[in-house]
């Protein structure tokens, strides 16, 4: 598996240039309220130093009165949270869970207006840092305009992921009509549990806020409890012949049900199994 992993990351970063994660620029989003002063106000919730201090510091006002307070509901379990999130945009959610109050002390418009200023950063940064057959330019800028615009679903790909690889972060994506989980980047055996989580609605409504204490040793638990609820999840598909198949399961020690399955079903079962082990080794090496 750590060769799998140390593999994917080659192939990923091969003829990349590899760039520090995209910050939130807020300096940026302030800017553009200064062309709508009416849009909003950005208090800052970390220490901003020097010009970027000075600007925030200029662009303060009582926005009370037209900035409801984030609606929060009880979600999935009793401990988790639910946040409402608008404009409903992959990458307005992104922007929510990253800096939570920054954001939300934003008007409509003024997210509106961040969201604009991020999305060609976005652009700027892809045309720099994702490189290679897996990013053509034309399509990778439209994915980028796409997240930051409309709703898209878990399986539009190269937006999403590039608002991962640029970001660093890692997503799960619950749809609660349907119950089912989603993974961005898809195979989350290729995923770092150093690498920050985030949840978010299939809809891009919401972000989910999990109770204290949770982190990736906890997934495989949560996963399960999901499953039993009747949830499914997404697991990366392996490819090969019905030998390479079968050597695969044999090398990662994965329990297959007995009798000769067919390869469809041998693809699905070996999947979700190094999905499963994956999540199993997080359980056991990751401090909570």
């Amino acid at each position: 598996m750590n060769h799998r992993r140390e593999h994917h990351r080659q192939h990923r970063h091969q003829g990349q240039e590899r760039e520090e994660p995209v910050p939130v620029d807020w300096a940026t989003v302030v800017m553009c309220l200064r062309k709508n002063p009416h849009a909003g106000a950005l208090p800052p919730s970390r220490p901003v130093r020097g010009a970027v201090a000075a600007v925030l510091a200029e662009e303060v006002v009582d926005t009370s009165s037209s900035v409801p307070a984030a609606a929060e509901t009880e979600a999935l379990a009793p401990s988790w949270t639910q946040l409402a999130v608008s404009p409903s945009t992959p990458l307005s959610c992104v922007l929510y869970a990253l800096d939570h109050n920054s954001y939300s002390s934003l008007s409509e418009s003024g997210r509106k207006e961040a969201g604009r200023a991020a999305c060609t950063e976005l652009q700027t940064r892809a045309d720099r840092a994702l490189k290679g057959r897996a990013w053509p330019k034309a399509k990778t800028n439209e994915g980028i305009v796409e997240v930051a615009e409309k709703e898209v679903s878990p399986w539009s790909p190269i937006g999403l992921v590039a608002l991962a690889e640029l970001y660093e972060i890692q997503m799960v994506v619950l749809n609660e009509t349907d119950k089912k989980i989603h993974y961005i980047p898809e195979d989350i055996c290729t995923w770092d549990p150093q690498t920050p989580i985030q949840y978010h609605a299939h809809n891009y409504r919401s972000v989910y806020r999990p109770p204290p204490g949770f982190g990736p040793a906890s997934m495989l638990a949560w996963l399960a409890e999901k499953e039993a609820d009747g949830w499914t999840f997404q697991s990366k598909e392996v490819k090969g012949t019905i030998e390479e198949l079968n050597a695969l399961a044999q090398e990662h020690q994965l329990t297959l049900p007995p009798g000769k399955l067919k390869k469809d079903a041998l693809i699905a079962h070996i999947s979700r199994g190094l999905a499963i082990a994956t999540l199993n080794r997080w359980s056991q090496a990751t401090p909570e």
